[in-house]
């Protein structure tokens, strides 16, 4: 039975992510959209309840003796991701200036990796083993952000097959670093570390979000 609760919880928050992401940018699923953020809500709490140590499961417990090794490993692959990021936008290296949107985008980072990397990979570990449990939550997180640029709003061309396929393939391929990481290290300390300076360093000089955060 606690295999099968924390499965459904994280499976339900997942679909509903998922389906948020599908109906963000289109007036015209308002209704769609909120139904699909309260069944992400609903699997949340659902999932809170049932684990037995959330903030523990969450936040996880260090367990690597190179622990500040780790933070500058991701550190350094954050900057280099970000750079190589821009550099496929046609932006420079480094943001000119930041922005207000910079703690916008280092809170969305910040969000995404305890949901993700935190609550989902560490309760499925539980359950299902550390492997799979790393594997199904870069999964989710890279059909969440996949599904965010599928209908893009009006005005804004659709991506290609191609395109969807390649923003896929490098989420989960990050996420599975991240995840890895995670699983190394005992906490969710540097995932955080490369998604809030990544964020920082892709959209900080942004004066407002991009159409495929929110719109």
């Amino acid at each position: 039975m606690k295999r099968f609760n924390d499965c459904f919880w994280t499976l339900l928050f997942a679909a509903a992510a998922v389906g948020f992401a599908l109906t963000a940018h289109r007036d015209a699923w308002m209704a769609w959209r909120w139904a699909f953020l309260a069944l992400a809500g609903v699997g949340l709490c659902g999932g809170w309840v049932v684990l037995e140590d959330p903030i523990g499961t969450i936040f996880g417990k260090p367990r690597a003796s190179h622990f500040g090794w780790w933070i500058a490993f991701a550190v350094v692959l954050a900057v280099l991701a970000a750079v190589a990021y821009r550099r496929l936008l046609g932006e420079e290296y480094f943001p000119s200036s930041l922005h207000w949107f910079a703690l916008v985008a280092v809170g969305i980072g910040a969000i995404e990796e305890l949901l993700w990397r935190g609550w989902m990979q560490g309760a499925l570990a539980k359950t299902l083993g550390s492997a799979a449990a790393m594997l199904a939550a870069a999964g989710s997180h890279a059909a969440y952000k996949t599904a965010l640029f599928v209908f893009p709003p009006d005005g804004v061309a659709r991506q290609t097959p191609g395109a969807l396929l390649f923003i896929a393939g490098v989420t989960f391929s990050f996420g599975a670093v991240l995840g890895l990481i995670r699983l190394r290290q005992g906490t969710i300390a540097a995932p955080m570390a490369f998604h809030t300076l990544f964020d920082l360093l892709v959209y900080g000089q942004y004066a407002s979000a991009p159409w495929w955060v929110w719109q």
